[in-house]
């Protein structure tokens, strides 16, 4: 029967049909794993593939092989059970070891079948099964005597061919110690399968020559059967197959976010696309049901799982402002960035805004600018320009002045201080009338008129060389654009103030700009045809070549409150409690209890914004101190304003509030004082001797507490609750169970938690209770968290209980 149910249930689970099983297959991989069972501690350690089995069927060979394993172990922690309630020895075992419940089952079940037999009961009284397997049969088996108990030692050895009868082999089964082999009759070999048994030299090949099969032929002894594959059925008429509807008959393993969609010769499990959620909606991946989002403050989303507010990691996500040269730094609500790139030669980082402003070299006297130039402040940078002094100066390095340039005779300075030649014949009455005047450098000479040379011509009436105006007659070659200058014999072509020569003769625009410096530094220089034009910047205005600051705060209404010039612009200023608006001219007010909710807060209790300020008041069982912003819990229990009625009943301040507990101790205990913190009460056991087979009393806790902890709502995670220890022995063995006995919400909108709020961790002889998740208040909770002792070497076990009643809270006081 057990086997026939597990090759029922491998079939399902791999989906194999029932036409495509292989018995001999599924019995060999579930003898492996009755053999494992006597020979590991373990079922699922099985270390390396099954022999003799394809990798196609490997993994449903060790998931039988697994199950196969367990029963074995289970029906040995059974026998071993039997055997110590007939030797009269303790029900005792590790929970940690495997078959423990079966053990356990067994040896008790067996007890009260031997007490039944010493009272002379029936021992056919259990006719319906009250118990079940398998404590039915092993109190009838205990109730009948030593004869009928079958109690008997568990050999090592496991006989598969009496457990597995015609299962194993096709013909005949032989027990080895630890296995079996399989022998054929005379006339027959025994396959490479190790089970099967085939004819010497048989030579029919009846599927060759006549196939019936829709699908699959085998050839037997006495003549051929049809089979199908996997995901088909033989059909009535014995040779076609036909399509298995696995979603039909159930035999497909689709999960529930799954339907199951059957194809032929197979299904397949398609998911669920999720519900589509309305606005202002999001689907809660764990429950798939859709939860009305919360509107949160900036910075913060809603977190559909633990409905709550919860702060949004800018940087995790990618979604700051952050440069490639700042790290981005997440905190509550918000992120800050901070720079990790070095600003470079020339600036300097500012560290409130964090970003690289430029370094002013030639205020702060670090240029290296020399006798005769001046330093200029460039972005990132300066620039040395030499000194300008007026016409006929030069710069001295000497005195770092300038000075007038002495030139010898037949010289003059020039506009950069230098000694070029002096033009006397532009003066008159150098020569006389006879002659003309021709300069050299340096000096001049007076030629005769009557000899002309070009661009000269003899005046008739006087007899002398005159000179030709080619730019009155109209006989120069000036290109047009360009102008025309008559000089003595000849003439020059030159271009408008503004413009230069190109190599191609061609007059083009000078870009003044270009050069620099030819505006008030606080100007821009915009260039025109032949000429420049200088505009001051914004804030300024031009008075003469200089541009100067505009007082902008002197204007009427330029500012609500408090007005600041500064160069070039002013900055508006609020009074205390107020903040410049969008506009940056007029005030608001700033209300501050929505500013700092989520920093800190002005105010423990409740806040009231005013004009330019705020005002601070306290809930009920609260009251304000000095400082007009703190409130502090009126503890009504060492106040003695509670009213808690009844002997029993405890009083335990929470916050803003308290509670009377009624505490009352199961019979057989004591209740002792408060603790020094007044939060735990604890029912001391005042007798651990008990009666034979007073069960109520051996497993009573050998002691019970009560444990009370008030906290606010939504406190942060993690956070421990509550911690238990026993005794620090290697010869005991902890085992520890946390369950939630009650939960009373105590607002409409409170989420009612339940266990998977709570974390229970476990160390050497301790557990410590902690939260996962963060409660919504106000509710009051009541935990028990068990602490089971059993000692290695006696086996005894005892209990601790203790009860953890906790208040949340939902007045919001920080």
């Amino acid at each position: 029967m057990f086997l026939y149910f597990v090759l029922l249930v491998v079939s399902a689970h791999f989906g194999i049909s029932e036409g495509g099983v292989d018995t001999n297959l599924l019995v060999r991989c579930c003898v492996v794993g009755t053999q494992w069972a006597s020979k590991s501690s373990r079922c699922d350690n099985y270390p390396s593939a099954v022999e003799n089995v394809h990798q196609d069927d490997q993994r449903s060979c060790r998931s039988l092989l697994e199950v196969c394993c367990m029963k074995q172990k289970h029906r040995t922690q059974c026998e071993d059970g039997k055997k110590d309630a007939s030797e009269n020895s303790f029900c005792a075992i590790r929970d940690d070891v495997f078959g423990s419940e079966q053990y356990k089952e067994c040896c008790h079940c067996c007890r009260v079948g031997i007490s039944a037999r010493a009272m002379g009961s029936d021992c056919n009284l259990l006719r319906n099964e009250e118990f079940g397997g398998p404590c039915d049969r092993v109190y009838k088996d205990c109730c009948l005597g030593p004869n009928a108990a079958n109690i008997t030692e568990v050999s090592n050895d496991i006989n598969e061919c009496e457990l597995y009868p015609n299962k194993l082999c096709s013909h005949t089964c032989v027990n080895t110690i630890g296995s079996y082999r399989c022998e054929c009759p005379e006339g027959h070999s025994l396959h490479r399968d190790e089970s099967t048994c085939i004819r010497d030299q048989d030579s029919r090949m009846r599927c060759a020559i006549y196939n019936p099969c829709n699908q699959l032929c085998v050839d037997t002894d006495s003549g051929v059967t049809c089979q199908c594959n996997a995901g088909y059925t033989l059909t009535s008429d014995g040779h076609t197959c036909q399509d298995r509807d696995e979603c039909r008959e159930g035999l497909h393993n689709c999960t529930s976010d799954t339907r199951c969609v059957n194809y032929e010769g197979t299904h397949r499990c398609e998911r669920i696309p999720p519900p589509q959620c309305p606005e202002g909606a999001e689907l809660n991946p764990v429950t798939r049901q859709c939860v009305t989002k919360r509107q949160c403050n900036r910075g913060f989303d809603f977190n559909v799982i633990s409905l709550a507010c919860e702060d949004i990691d800018e940087c995790a996500q990618q979604i700051d402002a952050c440069t490639p040269e700042q790290r981005c730094e997440n905190n509550d609500g918000s992120y800050s960035c901070r720079r990790i790139v070095g600003c470079g030669t020339g600036y300097s980082l500012d560290e409130e805004t964090q970003s690289c402003i430029d370094v002013n070299e030639c205020e702060a006297g670090t240029h290296n600018c020399g006798n005769g130039y001046e330093c200029v402040n460039i972005e990132g940078s300066f620039r040395c320009t030499p000194i300008k002094c007026p016409d006929g100066h030069q710069f001295s390095t000497r005195t770092g002045k300038c000075e007038r340039v002495n030139c010898p005779r037949g010289f003059r300075a020039d506009s950069r201080g230098m000694c070029i030649d002096l033009d006397e014949c532009q003066r008159s009455g150098i020569c006389d009338s006879t002659e003309t005047c021709e300069n050299t450098y340096g000096a001049y000479r007076c030629r005769s008129n009557y000899d002309c040379e070009s661009g000269y011509q003899a005046d008739t009436r006087s007899g002398n060389c005159v000179d030709i105006d080619e730019c009155a007659r109209g006989t120069h070659d000036c290109a047009s654009g360009q102008k025309c200058i008559n000089r003595r014999g000849s003439f020059i072509c030159d271009c408008p103030e503004g413009f230069r020569q190109s190599a191609e003769g061609v007059c083009q625009d000078v870009d003044e700009c270009a050069y620099g410096n030819v505006c008030p530094f606080n100007a821009g220089c915009t260039n025109t045809q032949g000429s420049y034009r200088c505009e001051c910047n914004p804030g300024l205005k031009q008075e003469g070549r200089m541009c100067v600051d505009i007082d902008e705060c002197q204007e009427q209404n330029r500012c609500q409150h408090g007005c600041v010039n500064m160069l070039g612009s002013y900055h508006c200023t609020c009074e205390t409690g107020y903040q410049l608006s969008t506009d940056q001219r007029t005030c608001e007010d700033i209300d501050e209890c929505r500013t700092y909710a989520n920093r800190g807060q002005v105010c423990a209790g409740e806040c009231v914004n005013l004009p330019g300020s705020y005002r601070c008041s306290c809930p009920e069982g609260w009251r304000s101190l000095s400082n007009g912003r703190t409130c502090q819990d009126v503890d009504e229990c060492a106040e003695g304003t509670a009213r808690c009625q009844g002997q029993e009943a405890m009083c335990y301040n929470t916050r803003g509030s308290y509670k009377c507990p009624q505490i009352q101790c199961p019979s057989g205990f004591v209740r002792t004082p408060l603790g020094p913190r007044r939060n735990s009460v604890r029912c001391k056991r005042i007798s651990f001797t008990c009666r034979q087979n007073d069960y109520e009393c051996i497993n009573a806790p050998i002691s019970l507490s009560y444990n009370f902890l008030s906290f606010p709502e939504n406190v942060k995670i993690p956070s421990d609750l509550f911690a238990m220890s026993g005794p620090q022995t290697s010869e005991k063995i902890f085992d520890w169970e946390l369950k939630v006995v009650n939960v009373t919400p105590l607002r409409a909108d409170s989420v009612k938690v339940n266990r998977g709020y709570f974390d229970l961790k476990v160390g050497p002889g301790e557990a410590v209770v902690a939260l996962n998740y963060r409660i919504s208040g106000p509710q009051d909770i009541e935990l028990e968290l068990k602490m089971k002792i059993t000692d290695r070497r006696t086996r005894y076990t005892g209990t601790a209980v203790s009860k953890i009643f906790l208040y949340v809270t939902g007045t919001n006081i920080s």
